[in-house]
């Protein structure tokens, strides 16, 4: 038996073994986490799959068959979740790769921000102050909208893990593509530590440097590609050992025309910097491009190696990964490669496809890279067989249901739809490889649409008139915003079938006993064995700018369409205030042949202003005005200004208390070319009296003035 002393010393000892022990044991199972991710596929509803990517020291004691997570909808304080720990992968520099995979079903829409926070991070991380003692964590951005859909996070190829050398080029990409096509935004930040505010989000790491902070030397520069993700580091000569940066992978999607965030991935990344001589691989540059749909793209990469070391290279990204008819890559083993890829209707969006080469120099030291990144956009073909065949006033445009019709699913073919672009006259635009749609250059304009793929008539009954030729061009429109190249040009004229206004003229300016004059011109392509005569017309009239329902006048019968009977004089309207509009219909016997379009009288308004006058003029007319003159006339006539628009440019007026016998007009003439010379003058005059002003040099019009607009039409 031990004397009392001696068995005392001897439980002390015991006791300072097992304290050094305790901490020994405590501090090597800390220093572990290298990197990591957190990312979620969509599974259905409210369910997703999240996975968490981790990277580990294998020499490290510590090791994680579960994990804690945290879904981003737990109470603050409430109880985390584990995963099980479902695949394990081990490489020769220290490294081992963990998985960890659970489902998770949320209660609805909202924004979930999922966390996985675990003790600790390894030891001698150069730009993180102390590394043993911070905590490693990594987030992702769960984002449930009805407006912008499902939504599934990007997904990264390359490791989070990457070798440097000093005094040498470094480049690592983390390879990240989305499967839903959605626009990559990319950015450095600060990695993520424990929770320092309590409020149950862990926050960055304080006393953190990004790796070119660590010298003073202006030449090592550490960024970031925003759009392709590369990052790119002047390794200068300073210290050896390891870093970590983390990037932030943002995804948005364009719904209604705005860009709107739909989640977020923080990718925690360790590069490892060694003293090695080796430069890396440089690639030739490929410029961005875009192939229609059942095309075939191909194109040669090449990269060089300063050392002449030699390459490997590989490809990756959407084209291979997100797509149903996948490109291929070949590996000439000579440092070049050989890319094809045929996408066909179930790769047409309006993202392009990003794929993204690395090349990989096999150095007798450590292995370098360099990242090229081709943006592809997959462009939907043209409508075919377009057609428009002229229907009294109006076109019927025919078209082939779009090629991807069978190749999308319901919900698609209701959501998009086609538009209708017309000009006057021909154009001959023919797109360059990437120009989809119809530009705005060309002369084009939007007439109308056409809601559902498998919809393909369209009737333009809209400003179009006897006497132009019309053409047309068709764009088909995906959900996502995709466009697809325009249709071939097509083109039309109205067949003169059905009368044509020419005329509506203000002869007298009255408030009770105004006089308008209106002319129309005979249907003289009428098919007179369908309908033969006698014929006669009937003239509608109202007072506005549309709708003319009132019958003021009906011609005598005629057994010929060509005749005189084709003049009114409406008397006794207010032509002072109100603008008027008419209407003429053909009869042939007691059959309807059809009704012209709708005309109006000009109707001009002033504004006042400093010392000028603007002029407006208002008139719905079947033709194209395409130059207005403004002439004043107190008491000369003096043409003041031409423009191609209804609204003069400031005319300046002397300031004055009164303007006497001021005559303001507009002659707006046809742009179109005569069929047949039947010219009309159209006028209007209005006296305006007490007009009020609001400029502080104002012009007062106490005594009557009066303007007038001259109109011509060619048909």
């Amino acid at each position: 038996m031990l004397p009392e002393w001696l068995s005392l010393l001897f439980r002390m000892r015991q006791l300072v073994i097992t304290v050094v022990f305790l901490f020994c044991g405590l501090h090597l199972w800390a220093t572990h986490n290298r990197a990591g991710e957190i990312t979620y596929e969509h599974v259905q509803g409210f369910t997703y799959e999240i996975t968490i990517t981790t990277c580990t020291k294998t020499s490290a004691p510590a090791d994680r068959p579960w994990l804690k997570i945290n879904w981003g909808d737990i109470p603050f304080g409430g109880e985390l979740d584990s995963l099980e720990r479902s695949n394990i992968q081990t490489f020769p520099d220290d490294a081992q790769i963990n998985t960890y995979v659970g489902l998770h079903t949320y209660s609805g829409p909202g924004v979930y921000l999922i966390q996985m926070a675990d003790p600790n991070r390894n030891e001698g991380v150069v730009n993180i102050l102390n590394s043993v003692q911070a905590e490693f964590c990594i987030q992702s951005l769960l984002i449930i909208n009805p407006q912008t859909g499902n939504n599934n996070s990007v997904q990264l190829t390359n490791d989070a893990k990457g070798n440097a050398c000093l005094d040498r080029l470094w480049k690592h990409n983390p390879g990240a593509y989305d499967p839903d096509g959605d626009s990559l935004a990319y950015s450095l930040i600060v990695n993520l530590g424990s929770d320092l505010d309590d409020d149950g989000i862990n926050d960055p790491l304080p006393g953190y440097n990004f790796p070119d902070d660590e010298t003073d030397n202006p030449d090592d520069v550490f960024s970031i590609d925003p759009t392709t993700g590369t990052v790119s580091w002047d390794v200068v000569s300073f210290e050896v050992g390891e870093y970590n940066i983390a990037i932030l992978i943002e995804e948005f999607r364009e719904v209604n025309g705005q860009w709107i965030k739909v989640g977020h991935v923080i990718r925690d990344m360790q590069i490892t910097v060694e003293n090695c001589p080796n430069n890396p691989p440089i690639f030739e540059e490929v410029l961005d491009t875009c192939i229609e749909a059942y095309s075939n793209i191909s194109f040669q990469i090449e990269a060089n190696d300063p050392d002449g070391d030699n390459i490997d290279l590989q490809a990756l990204g959407g084209p291979f990964s997100e797509v149903e008819h996948p490109a291929f890559f070949t590996d000439n083993n000579d440092g070049t490669g050989f890319f094809s890829w045929t996408p066909e209707c179930a790769e047409v969006r309006a993202s392009p496809y990003q794929v993204l080469f690395e090349a990989t120099d096999f150095s007798a030291d450590t292995d370098l890279q360099d990242y090229l990144t081709v943006n592809i956009t997959v462009v939907a073909p043209a409508v075919e067989n377009p057609s428009a065949e002229p229907d009294g006033n109006s076109f019927i445009l025919n078209w082939d249901s779009h090629i991807c019709v069978d190749h999308l699913d319901d919900f698609e073919i209701e959501q998009s739809s086609y538009k209708i672009y017309r000009r006057q006259g021909s154009y001959g635009f023919e797109p360059s490889q990437c120009e989809t749609g119809v530009p705005a250059y060309t002369g084009y304009e939007l007439v109308g649409a056409v809601e559902g793929l498998t919809n393909t008539t369209y009737i333009d009954d809209q400003g179009v008139f006897y006497g132009g030729e019309f053409c047309y061009m068709i764009v088909t429109c995906f959900p996502d915003g995709a466009e697809s190249y325009a249709s071939e040009e097509f083109c039309a004229e109205i067949i003169k079938d059905r009368p044509v206004m020419t005329n509506v003229s203000i002869e007298s300016t009255e408030l009770e006993n105004g006089q308008v004059y209106i002319a129309w011109s005979p249907a003289t392509a009428l098919d007179t064995e369908n309908f033969p005569g006698p014929y006669r017309y009937e003239l509608f009239h109202s007072e506005g700018f549309s709708g003319a329902q009132e019958l003021i006048y009906s011609s005598d019968p005629n057994p010929l369409l060509i005749n005189e009977d084709t003049l009114f004089s409406h008397n006794g309207q207010n032509t002072l205030e109100t603008p008027h509009v008419y209407r003429v219909n053909l009869w042939s016997g007691e059959d309807l042949v059809g009704s012209s379009v709708e005309a109006t009288s000009p109707f001009i308004e002033l504004e006042p202003g400093d010392q000028q006058i603007t002029v407006f003029v208002t008139a719905l007319v079947p033709w194209n005005n395409a130059t207005y003159e403004y002439y004043r006339r107190a008491p000369g006539r003096l043409i003041l200004c031409s423009s191609q628009q209804p609204k003069s440019r400031p005319i300046p007026i002397r300031a004055s208390r009164t303007i006497l016998n001021t005559v303001i007009s507009c002659a707006p003439l046809a742009g179109m070319t005569p069929a047949a010379p039947l010219t009309r003058l159209s006028m209007i005059r209005k006296r305006l009296a007490g007009l009020p002003s609001t400029s502080h040099h104002p012009v007062h019009l106490n005594s009557p003035l009066t303007a007038t607009v001259k109109q011509r039409r060619f048909s």
